[in-house]
């Protein structure tokens, strides 16, 4: 069995990002969500036992104010996995600082991929760091669905084997 889910924002930006600090990732829209694993109402997906792959897409803007301010500040952000057992035990399987695409000086996205192993009892969740250059909080994560988004694949009853095998 194949479970997998594609969650995006739904057009919607995300606008309580504080610099300096992680913040999780909101959802408001899955294209697919087969069997229920991604909870939107958390922004937690917790597969059954499988192997995994997942791949994400976050698009940030600095001074994101209206009318904005000139000069535009920097903006700067990195994105991680964060994996929790029951809400105690945690770390982050994988993270990428993002990129300032050339012409857009307060803006800056970051894309990652991972694999990894769960045995059932493993949720996992996307969370940022950000900084905007001048420190205040008016970074904003885009909405729009290709520019920020998460999917996941479980590839459900393969088990792990040792090495060399």
């Amino acid at each position: 069995m194949i479970a997998a889910f594609r969650a995006h924002k739904g057009n919607v930006s995300q606008t309580e990002c504080l610099t300096n600090n992680y913040t999780p990732v909101a959802f408001g829209a899955t294209d697919y969500n087969d069997y229920g694993y991604f909870n939107i109402e958390t922004g937690l997906w917790k597969p059954p036992a499988a192997f995994l792959m997942m791949s994400c897409v976050i698009w940030c803007q600095a001074n994101f104010v209206m009318p904005p301010t000139v000069p535009y500040t920097s903006c700067n952000v990195c994105a991680k996995w964060h994996k929790t057992q029951d809400g105690a035990s945690w770390w982050d399987i994988t993270a990428c600082p993002g990129w300032t695409p050339a012409g857009f000086t307060n803006t800056a996205g970051a894309g990652l991929s991972a694999t990894d192993y769960t045995d059932g009892t493993w949720s996992y969740q996307l969370i940022m760091f950000t900084t905007s250059a001048d420190g205040s909080n008016s970074v904003v994560i885009n909405g729009d669905p290709p520019h920020t988004w998460w999917c996941g694949t479980a590839f459900v009853g393969e088990q792990p084997k040792g090495q060399g095998e």
